[in-house]
């Protein structure tokens, strides 16, 4: 062992006893691991607490006012009574300062400062040395000193300052956007968490960046420019300088990309898009992937063209007709498809009456069953028919329903009850019966 270390160890066992007795600490020896001034190697010696103590690796003789000012490896020892121990311990950092008369004077730090005007205070931080900052001039953000300006408008964003009359913190993550103002500014927020602020009064959001409502526009989260592209399919797609300002449409290609075409002058069929005539009667359709003079048809049935008009497409055949009863085609205006079944012609109202046609314009059909509608003898022949006739009972069941004529009765709670010579037009039900509201006493 050095002649330093023994030294230290003779002067710390021959103080045991005395400082033991004289003010009645309890015994207890502990490590310190001392560094030679000399050598610089380092050693574990034993001291005890009681007369000793351990800081900045050096075993110091303690007296009742003597403390450590940070670590038994880095600290510094110091006197409570007449000094000041300023200390940062993220950065394992101290310093001892001598006490004055002065009341105002505090640490920031490492640092002593005076503070008798009293506009000042320390800013602190976990990562950041802290440090003393004015009132009137700066302001702490997140341990950071700024620049305060106009501090009545100015707010911190993290560890940076700023302006609200003309930036902003939106997506409160430290990121100042410069130019918006806190009034109009929103966050936008992408599927995978990105963030970005933008102006709430010009803008709106898409794939976590803004865009402006004019002269922009969003495609499945990607902004395009509305002058030169659009949105085919969830793809921005070019728009040509000749195509530009005129109503476009999407053409899927052949080889999975998008094209602008105008529909008036061009028809895309087929992954292709087609010049269409210059003639009218030139124009051009397009079934099934091929071109045709729409001459031949405007619709498309199995590969083939066919006029709509006066034909229909059932079952992949083009059938006369304007729909489609159980393969068949047939003409609604003047036939019923019942259960797949079709009418036959001549009825005025066709119609179905659960599995069988009917002509509504002569019966009526109700639970099942058809009735006459009743004829009118001094009407002439083609007004002869009185269309009065409604269907009354519990019309969760159809079994229950039965005819009655809505100028002589009322249906009441699925009853049928005479009107009793008062007025269908102004009669209504009160339970079962049959009341005139208009002669109802007021309340």
């Amino acid at each position: 062992m050095n002649s330093f270390f023994s030294v230290a160890v003779v002067l710390i066992v021959a103080a045991v006893h005395q400082a033991s007795a004289s003010t009645g600490c309890k015994r207890s020896l502990q490590s310190c691991n001392v560094t030679d001034e000399a050598t610089g190697l380092r050693t574990m010696i034993e001291y005890e607490s009681c007369t000793s103590m351990c800081c900045g690796s050096r075993i110091y003789e303690r007296d009742i006012y003597s403390q450590c000012c940070g670590d038994k490896d880095t600290g510094l020892p110091y006197n409570p009574k007449t000094q000041h121990c300023c200390s940062w311990p993220y950065g394992k950092e101290y310093e001892v300062h001598d006490k004055t008369n002065n009341t105002a004077e505090f640490c920031c730090g490492i640092t002593l400062f005076n503070n008798t005007g009293g506009g000042q205070s320390c800013c602190n931080g976990y990562f950041n040395r802290p440090e003393v900052f004015s009132h009137l001039t700066e302001m702490c953000c997140a341990g950071n000193r700024q620049f305060a300006g106009d501090t009545a408008y100015t707010e911190c964003c993290g560890d940076t300052s700023f302006d609200r009359r003309y930036s902003s913190c939106p997506c409160h993550d430290g990121s100042v956007t410069v130019g918006i103002p806190k009034a109009d500014a929103g966050c936008c927020v992408s599927s995978s968490g990105e963030r970005s602020g933008y102006n709430t009064k010009t803008q709106m959001c898409c794939g976590g960046v803004g865009y402006n409502t004019t002269g922009q526009f969003c495609c499945d989260n990607a902004v395009g420019d509305s002058a030169t592209q659009m949105c085919c399919g969830g793809v921005i797609t070019d728009v040509t300088a000749d195509q530009q300002g005129r109503s476009l449409s999407c053409c899927e290609m052949a080889d999975g990309t998008t094209e602008a075409y105008e529909q008036a002058t061009q028809i895309c069929c087929g992954g292709v898009i087609h010049s269409r005539g210059s003639n009218v009667n030139d124009d051009l359709t397009c079934c099934d992937g091929v071109v045709y003079n729409k001459s031949l048809g405007d619709a498309c049935c199995n590969g083939e063209p066919y006029l709509s008009q006066d034909s229909v497409c059932c079952s992949d055949n083009v059938l006369p007709g304007d729909g489609c009863c159980g393969g068949i085609g047939f003409f609604s205006g003047s036939q019923a498809c019942c259960n797949d079944e079709i009418s036959g012609t001549g009825l005025t109202w066709p119609a179905c009456c659960t599995n069988q046609t009917f002509d509504a314009y002569t019966q009526t059909c109700c639970g099942g069953s058809l009735h006459n509608n009743p004829i009118n003898p001094s009407a002439a022949v083609e007004d002869a028919v009185i269309h009065t006739t409604r269907c009354c009972g519990n019309f969760a069941d159809d079994r229950t329903l039965i005819p009655y004529d809505y100028m002589s009765s009322l249906c009441c709670n699925g009853n049928i009850a005479d009107l009793g010579g008062l007025s269908w037009a102004t009669a209504s039900c009160c339970g079962n019966n049959v009341i005139d509201p208009s002669y109802l006493p007021l309340l």
